[in-house]
């Protein structure tokens, strides 16, 4: 069992059954939660989500998480009024929608995140309102394209005209840039590259390489080119991306795998050629999606559901999962 802050003697078991549980509220949520940052509400002395994703690789991840709505999305009632509640308040809520987003499993999400909208209504503070908007905005567009539904993240984004042209601006610029890179995969999975292309040089202007959008708005930009069979800039954007990765020391083994697939295809090959080559690219993800860490590459691309849909003929859009999945 693996063991976190061994100094604070609290291992992954202690962390999971307070969980389960949903007792001694006060020490879990100090140990764990902290204060919420602009990025993914821990900072470097709490255990990270994305740590607990990984350190459950021999673990019922859904049955971690589908508890964690009793503890985080309860509203609080010791409060008298909503523009009295602190940060750390509103960052509980979001907690669980966070824990769902990043794992893919979505039980009871749009439940959840509908109650948080309601909490959100209550909060007369401008500041405190932005804070907790621009989480609910961001982890309902990605929920919408992660789960394939495509043109309900359009209509989202077009329901929320109003308010965006009142708080956009005062977006932290993460949120923004992750905003800009599922507009671009929403954008590719519709077959809009002309606008996938433009969101995606937008996030090549606007961030700094060592941003995980960054990476994989260069990735995308790939799936993008072999779609459109420009086979000729795969080879310049594969040593750009090998580059990159060398410079931020960061690769999953699965990305090493799509850039060699995209090293070795041409617009010579035939159709029964491309079709071994699909199939042996299919049986190395799955392999090494194994590893728990690897699965975090889903969060950015359902790369399963693109190579079913090279394999069928299918449009991606067409294939992928609707509703509660895990990554």
């Amino acid at each position: 069992m693996l063991n976190f802050y061994p100094e604070r003697g609290v291992t992954q078991q202690e962390i999971m059954e307070q969980i389960h549980k949903g007792i001694n509220r006060e020490k879990f949520n100090r140990v764990v939660n902290g204060k919420p940052n602009n990025d993914v509400f821990h900072t470097s002395t709490t255990i990270s989500i994305s740590g607990l994703l990984t350190a459950s690789i021999t673990t019922d991840m859904q049955a971690y998480y589908s508890p964690t709505s009793k503890i985080y999305l309860e509203l609080r009632t010791t409060t008298d009024r909503s523009d009295k509640i602190d940060t750390t308040t509103i960052s509980e809520h979001l907690q669980h929608l966070w824990l769902c987003i990043r794992s893919g499993i979505y039980i009871g999400f749009e439940e959840n995140i509908n109650k948080f909208k309601t909490f959100l209504n209550t909060i007369r503070n401008q500041q405190k309102f932005i804070m907790g908007y621009e989480r609910w905005y961001i982890y309902s567009f990605i929920y919408y394209n992660r789960t394939g539904q495509f043109t309900k993240a359009l209509e989202f984004l077009n329901s929320e005209k109003t308010t965006m042209s009142r708080v956009g601006d005062d977006f932290s610029m993460k949120a923004g840039i992750t905003l800009c890179y599922f507009t671009a995969y929403n954008n590719y999975a519709l077959k809009d590259y002309k606008a996938a292309l433009k969101m995606v040089q937008r996030i090549m202007n606007n961030t700094n390489d060592e941003m995980e959008e960054f990476s994989f708005a260069k990735l995308q930009l790939m799936f993008i080119h072999y779609d459109l069979k420009n086979y000729e800039l795969l080879e310049y954007q594969v040593r750009s991306y090998l580059r990159l990765m060398h410079k931020t020391e960061r690769m999953y083994k699965c990305e090493k795998n799509m850039l060699d697939f995209f090293k070795t295809i041409s617009g010579t090959d035939t159709r029964k050629q491309r079709q071994h080559q699909l199939e042996e690219l299919q049986q190395q993800i799955n392999t090494i999606f194994n590893a728990s860490y690897e699965r975090g590459f889903s969060f950015y691309f359902d790369i399963h559901s693109w190579m079913e849909s090279q394999l069928t003929g299918k449009d991606f859009a067409q294939v992928i999962p609707k509703g509660d999945f895990s990554c």
